[in-house]
């Protein structure tokens, strides 16, 4: 919001998608520095009929680094925002990752291994990682229902089935997929299923959709693409030569939403990002109006992770 021009930018790619909802990635820090502006952008958005959701995640939020303290700070600082100006804020969001690989944490995780195939220290290490995922929701989503907000949260899409196991985890003395626990948690689940064939999306989400369908109170399951230019060919739509526009993003979510439309918990598509969308070749692009009179193109493949 303090370049009028992108400002005007976002907010008009924001309506010509037809977007409904936003995460706004916003720490603590931001809310002492940028109070105004970020008022200003979460009033534009309501204007246009947007739900507007803070968002927070790092690794290092998990207790064997710095530990949830600033993650929560955040989430007070939306409940405290929503408290001065009224109810801007619909709900708040999560981004949190036990797996290695992110930077310089340590993995605790043990990426690649699937639960029968780790030793005996592994074993301790995944569980602990894992206990501490679990223990952080269930506080976030505790405190946003205190604060009188939606909880979210963007999660793997290996969460249901890992190295083609399920994964399971032992919590508050009950033992049962991992995945089940993420799903009672949020009122959002956003699967990071990122891959830029639209038919191995589905293959990613098989197993969360159907779990949510069957639950009550049901969460809305969210099905997340990659626009952001890094994490790699058939990931990320910015890196897939053959996928690289928006006319190709569009295309698959038109697909994806037809496919998906009959199943209960599903909620919609979330593009990442902004600056990702926004920097793929082509004209801004509206969704097409989808068609809900004829039957889904795809069904479900199989739960294998396609690559």
């Amino acid at each position: 919001m303090k370049n009028p021009s992108e400002a005007r930018q976002f907010l008009d790619g924001i309506r010509l998608a037809g977007t409904t909802d936003v995460y706004l990635y916003l720490t603590a820090k931001d809310f002492a520095s940028s109070e105004q502006a970020i008022r200003v952008l979460v009033e534009a958005l309501g204007s246009l009929d947007v739900r507007v959701w803070a968002m927070e995640g790092s690794r290092s939020y998990f207790s064997d680094e710095d530990g949830p303290a600033a993650l929560y700070n955040a989430l007070d600082e939306v409940v405290a925002f929503n408290r001065k100006f009224g109810r801007h804020f619909f709900g708040f969001h999560s981004d949190l990752e036990p797996q290695g690989g992110q930077g310089e944490s340590k993995d605790l995780f043990h990426n690649g291994i699937a639960a029968s195939k780790l030793s005996v220290e592994q074993i301790s290490d995944r569980k602990r990682i894992v206990t501490d995922w679990l223990r952080i929701h269930e506080s976030l989503q505790s405190r946003c229902n205190a604060g009188g907000l939606k909880y979210g949260g963007a999660i793997p899409s290996w969460a249901d089935l890992y190295e083609g196991e399920p994964l399971f985890a032992s919590f508050q003395g009950v033992t049962k997929p991992v995945v089940e626990f993420l799903l009672s948690f949020v009122d959002q689940y956003v699967i990071m299923a990122y891959n830029t064939n639209p038919s191995n999306v589905l293959g990613r989400v098989k197993g969360e959709i159907e779990l949510a369908n069957a639950m009550k109170p049901r969460p809305s399951v969210i099905v997340g693409l990659e626009t952001h230019a890094g994490p790699g060919e058939n990931v990320s739509y910015a890196d897939t030569p053959s996928k690289m526009s928006k006319a190709a993003v569009v295309s698959d979510l038109a697909f994806l939403t037809n496919s998906l439309k009959g199943q209960a918990s599903f909620g919609g598509i979330s593009v990442h990002d902004w600056v990702g969308w926004r920097d793929l070749p082509g004209a801004p692009h509206e969704l097409p109006a989808l068609d809900y009179s004829v039957p889904p193109r795809e069904t479900f493949r199989d739960r294998r992770r396609a690559p």
